[in-house]
């Protein structure tokens, strides 16, 4: 677990001179110790130059390949299902959820293969509508709302045919919706489903107020994050690094978990389950007191203790575990 240095460190720093800074840099990084979680500044991003056919990311060609494989599934589908009660204003939700389409690139992306490669293909402009579906005459609305949840959320896309969001609105009653959002997990993420549901309260508010909406321009697209990171990828480190995990990962085998199905499913249902556990405030104050013991995280120590029951389970030593991070330079 790392921290920020105190101060008066960072500000000897600074005090060197530009040619001391370069070479204290140098043997940082050399260290794997990332120099501007050092010096407490990183410069602005900038936009990197396009190319005439705009590559994916490494995570966004896995999610084209499955959905090569299994172009009709929609196992990766983000579903966000809102209740509205009140005096909707259907024109300014659809201007303002249109605002951010036109905001963000990614939202007006489509994916189409060239020589067999997948490629990003950014359109200038999509429009998009919110077509309301009127379930106010029906017996018992809500349990009709559950079923068009259900059938919107698991509709597939066509990768190469934006938009790969569709937002519908199912009025139950006269000032009652729900909102159903879907996108494509390849345009969107847990953490981007957060920035949209903001920045559309946020334009939605001054639609219906007159407001001027002033949201900070965005200084790069997600496209220009894909272009720096094949950058990346072409540093020698990058290539050492991937050796390394390259190396640590190939000789994994199955595990052997026990299920609580009779028969395995096929291989086209990604369908799963979460479990959630809730601890007493004892049990979570006895879990932090041994996270400070052994100097880590929070999050590394309830980690180890599933693995160790993991390992117990499957009886074996050897149990990979993926954890979703963001923005995280530095080992924890």
């Amino acid at each position: 677990m790392t921290s920020r240095p105190p101060t008066a460190l960072r500000q000897r720093i600074l005090s060197l001179s530009p040619a001391q800074q370069q070479l204290l840099r140098q043997q940082l990084e050399a260290r794997g110790i990332d120099w501007h979680g050092i010096v407490g500044s990183k410069p602005a991003a900038q936009p990197a130059p396009r190319p005439g056919r705009l590559p994916l990311s490494p995570s966004q060609k896995h999610l084209w390949v499955i959905h090569q494989l299994y172009p009709e599934t929609s196992a990766y589908n983000i579903a966000i299902t809102l209740q509205l009660v009140g005096d909707l204003d259907v024109l300014a939700l659809t201007q303002s959820l249109q605002a951010i389409v036109q905001r963000h690139e990614t939202l007006r992306t489509g994916f189409i293969r060239q020589d067999g490669q997948p490629h990003q293909k950014i359109l200038p402009h999509l429009p998009l509508e919110i077509p309301v579906i009127d379930l106010r005459q029906l017996t018992d609305p809500f349990k009709e709302v559950r079923q068009w949840q259900e059938q919107l959320a698991h509709q597939p896309f066509d990768l190469a045919a934006p938009p790969l969001v569709r937002a519908h609105l199912l009025q139950i009653i006269d000032d009652q919706f729900e909102f159903v959002l879907v996108l494509h997990h390849l345009i969107a993420d847990g953490w981007s489903r957060g920035v949209l549901l903001q920045e559309l309260a946020t334009h939605y508010r001054g639609y219906c107020t007159g407001q001027p909406v002033d949201l900070p321009p965005l200084s790069i697209q997600y496209a220009d994050y894909v272009m720096r990171q094949q950058k990346q990828s072409l540093q020698p480190d990058y290539q050492k690094h991937l050796a390394y995990w390259k190396q640590q990962l190939k000789n994994l085998t199955p595990l052997n978990l026990p299920r609580d199905h009779g028969s395995v499913r096929n291989a086209t249902d990604f369908s799963s389950r979460t479990l959630t556990c809730t601890f007493s405030a004892e049990q979570t104050q006895a879990i932090k007191h041994l996270s400070q013991q052994c100097g880590v995280t929070l999050l590394w120590c309830c980690w180890r203790c599933l693995n160790c029951y993991s390992i117990a389970t499957a009886a074996s030593w050897i149990l990979p575990w993926v954890c979703p991070w963001q923005d995280a330079t530095q080992p924890t």
